[in-house]
């Protein structure tokens, strides 16, 4: 099978909707597994990256990664704990 290129198999099991790039291809109940151990509030954010990423050409596992390291940093900058919670501001 040498010069056929076969989709990803986690595009394959995309519906065809979603498939065509002006959609946005990743959602709160649709994302890559790689986003799968992070807390829902990161989650959501590298979510959002990455479909931005992807409407401005960036390929897609490139997407991922950068949407995550992203989401991570904007987690630490706004005290997002691992659960997703806020952490709370001390009385001193």
């Amino acid at each position: 099978m040498t010069g056929i290129k076969r989709a990803a198999p986690h595009r394959e099991r995309m519906p065809a909707v979603l498939l065509d790039h002006r959609a946005v291809p990743w959602n709160e109940s649709y994302y890559p597994p790689s986003m799968k151990r992070l807390p829902p509030a990161v989650r959501a954010k590298a979510i959002e990256i990455a479909n931005a990423l992807l409407e401005s050409g960036r390929e897609e596992g490139s997407a991922i990664r950068i949407a995550i390291a992203k989401a991570k940093e904007w987690a630490a900058h706004h005290g997002v704990l691992a659960d997703g919670a806020k952490p709370r501001r001390s009385r001193s």
